[in-house]
């Protein structure tokens, strides 16, 4: 854009000068000029804050000279982010997590945390609400005009209370949960810890540190996957609790909330030994896991004992020194790198 002064005679012989806020294009091989507004009626201080403004671009102190004159009667406002929140958003709806948390207060307070955390990781409650008051969530997702850090950290109980009901609807609206497949008849658990600085949780406890912190009590989180890697479920034990005694609340998941059968289990040693593989079998469940019984047998194998390649090793009995027997196989009939 450009501003042009042309001048012109009238029919007395008086000269004429029209301002004029043009715009340049090419059509073809030809420059074309296209007036955009006639500012010749514009006072001249006004006149010359314009073609400041057009010279040097969006220039925010030409802008600010504008508005802070004193016979202007504009002001300036800034417009809300829309695009992050509503992106995120029709994400939210597209994965189902809108129609799980529902249309209620909390359920819009509980998706705006979502919304927040994913645009803005790092982002604490009091942040939240500070983000809200600058974007467009108040208007998309429908959440009450004001609320404070109070409302966000009340609304925790709601969340928990609510948690198995909420899984199941995102368990529900999962591609694979429509139909049966191999995808689905498999799952993942393990559990990891997270340390606190304060003493006041209800479920901080002192126990094994993974972060190898001391002197912290800690919360126990467990994760449970399908075999896409995609959760569908977490849980939180006391900081103190062993990593054994969380794995009967995901069979308790998996066959009463989400209704599996005939599925198989995944966990390491640490996680899935004769009491849990019962508990599995009892449910009608298989599991998948690392038995102690070889890693002893690996252990004790002389080095002229090298496994090749395409052979299958197996270990038929181990005798204990209270006489009882384990029975386990390992196959290494596929190639080992290396060999």
């Amino acid at each position: 854009m450009f501003i042009s002064r042309v001048r012109s005679k009238g029919k007395n012989g008086r000269q004429y000068i029209s301002i004029l806020l043009r715009h340049s294009k090419r059509t073809g091989k030809k420059v074309v000029s296209q007036t955009l507004a006639i500012l010749t009626g514009l006072p001249d201080w006004l006149l010359s804050i314009v073609e400041s403004a057009v010279a040097n671009g969006k220039d925010s102190a030409t802008i600010e000279a504008l508005v802070k004159s004193s016979r202007s009667q504009l002001a300036l406002r800034c417009a809300e982010s829309f695009g992050a929140v509503f992106l995120v958003h029709e994400v939210a709806k597209a994965c189902g997590i809108v129609g799980a948390l529902g249309s209620t207060d909390e359920g819009k307070l509980a998706l705006w945390q979502v919304c927040a955390r994913v645009i803005s990781p790092a982002t604490f409650l009091l942040g939240m609400v500070r983000n809200a008051s600058t974007c467009a969530a108040t208007a998309l997702l429908g959440i009450r005009n004001t609320f404070t850090e109070d409302h966000l950290y009340a609304n925790g109980p709601w969340l928990c209370q609510r948690q198995s009901k909420i899984e199941k609807k995102l368990w529900q609206t999962l591609p694979q949960s429509s139909q049966p497949s191999d995808a689905k008849s498999l799952f993942f658990y393990d559990v990891t810890s997270s340390y606190f600085e304060g003493q006041h949780n209800e479920l901080s406890e002192f126990g094994y540190n993974r972060d190898k912190v001391r002197g912290k009590k800690q919360v126990v989180m467990g994760l449970l996957t399908d075999s896409t890697g995609e959760p569908v479920s977490v849980s939180l034990f006391p900081g103190n609790t062993n990593d054994l005694k969380t794995f009967s609340t995901q069979v308790d998941t998996l066959k009463n909330r989400f209704g599996q059968e005939n599925i198989t289990m995944v966990g390491d040693r640490g996680m899935i030994r004769s009491p849990q593989q019962k508990e599995t079998q009892a449910a009608g469940f298989h599991f998948i896991t690392n038995s102690t019984a070889v890693m002893r047998w690996s252990a004790m194998c002389p080095p002229r004992w090298p496994m090749r390649r395409n052979s299958t090793t197996a270990i038929k009995t181990s005798r204990r020194s209270n006489g009882t027997s384990a029975h386990s196989s390992m196959d290494t009939s596929k190639s080992v790198p290396g060999m």
